[in-house]
Protein backbone atom coordinates (compact mmCIF):
# COMPACT_ATOMS: atom_id res chain seq x y z
CA UNK A 1 0.00 0.00 0.00
CA UNK A 2 1.40 3.40 -0.93
CA UNK A 3 1.17 6.52 1.17
CA UNK A 4 -0.38 9.73 -0.05
CA UNK A 5 2.18 12.37 -0.82
CA UNK A 6 1.67 15.76 0.80
CA UNK A 7 2.43 18.87 -1.22
CA UNK A 8 3.02 22.31 0.23
CA UNK A 9 0.56 25.09 -0.58
CA UNK A 10 3.43 26.96 -2.23
CA UNK A 11 4.14 24.07 -4.61
CA UNK A 12 0.45 23.77 -5.45
CA UNK A 13 0.25 27.48 -6.21
CA UNK A 14 3.37 27.46 -8.38
CA UNK A 15 2.19 24.36 -10.24
CA UNK A 16 -1.16 25.96 -11.03
CA UNK A 17 0.57 29.15 -12.18
CA UNK A 18 2.60 27.12 -14.69
CA UNK A 19 -0.64 26.02 -16.32
CA UNK A 20 -2.83 29.10 -15.95
CA UNK A 21 -0.37 31.91 -16.53
CA UNK A 22 2.60 30.41 -18.34
CA UNK A 23 0.57 28.25 -20.69
CA UNK A 24 2.15 24.88 -20.00
CA UNK A 25 -0.05 21.87 -20.61
CA UNK A 26 -1.06 19.74 -17.65
CA UNK A 27 1.20 16.99 -18.95
CA UNK A 28 4.24 19.26 -19.38
CA UNK A 29 3.81 20.88 -15.97
CA UNK A 30 3.28 17.57 -14.20
CA UNK A 31 6.36 16.06 -15.83
CA UNK A 32 8.45 19.13 -14.99
CA UNK A 33 7.38 19.00 -11.33
CA UNK A 34 7.17 15.19 -11.09
CA UNK A 35 3.63 15.20 -9.76
CA UNK A 36 0.73 13.12 -11.09
CA UNK A 37 -1.14 14.75 -13.95
CA UNK A 38 -4.48 14.02 -12.27
CA UNK A 39 -3.37 15.75 -9.09
CA UNK A 40 -2.38 18.86 -11.02
CA UNK A 41 -5.63 18.75 -12.98
CA UNK A 42 -7.57 18.77 -9.70
CA UNK A 43 -5.56 21.78 -8.43
CA UNK A 44 -6.11 23.70 -11.67
CA UNK A 45 -9.85 22.94 -11.68
CA UNK A 46 -10.13 24.07 -8.05
CA UNK A 47 -8.22 27.27 -8.79
CA UNK A 48 -10.45 28.07 -11.77
CA UNK A 49 -13.51 27.64 -9.57
CA UNK A 50 -12.00 29.60 -6.69
CA UNK A 51 -12.05 26.59 -4.39
CA UNK A 52 -8.33 25.98 -4.13
CA UNK A 53 -6.98 24.59 -0.87
CA UNK A 54 -5.71 26.90 1.81
CA UNK A 55 -2.78 29.01 0.70
CA UNK A 56 0.20 29.94 2.79
CA UNK A 57 -0.31 32.86 5.18
CA UNK A 58 0.29 36.17 3.45
CA UNK A 59 0.10 34.72 -0.04
CA UNK A 60 -2.68 35.18 -2.56
CA UNK A 61 -4.88 32.54 -4.06
CA UNK A 62 -4.20 31.69 -7.70
CA UNK A 63 -7.39 33.37 -9.00
CA UNK A 64 -6.47 36.54 -7.09
CA UNK A 65 -2.89 36.39 -8.38
CA UNK A 66 -4.06 35.92 -11.97
CA UNK A 67 -6.54 38.78 -11.64
CA UNK A 68 -3.96 41.13 -10.16
CA UNK A 69 -1.25 40.34 -12.71
CA UNK A 70 -3.38 40.44 -15.85
CA UNK A 71 -4.39 44.01 -16.58
CA UNK A 72 -6.49 45.09 -19.52
CA UNK A 73 -5.12 48.17 -21.26
CA UNK A 74 -7.28 50.91 -22.77
CA UNK A 75 -7.07 49.10 -26.12
CA UNK A 76 -8.59 45.97 -24.55
CA UNK A 77 -5.37 43.97 -24.69
CA UNK A 78 -4.56 41.90 -21.63
CA UNK A 79 -1.02 42.44 -20.45
CA UNK A 80 0.90 41.09 -17.47
CA UNK A 81 2.82 43.15 -14.98
CA UNK A 82 4.50 42.64 -11.64
CA UNK A 83 2.51 43.33 -8.52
Amino acid sequence: MTRSKTYTPELREEAVKLVLTQGLTLEDASLRLTIPKGTLANWVAAARHGTSPKVAPGSRSVPEWVFRTNVTSDSGIVTSHSV
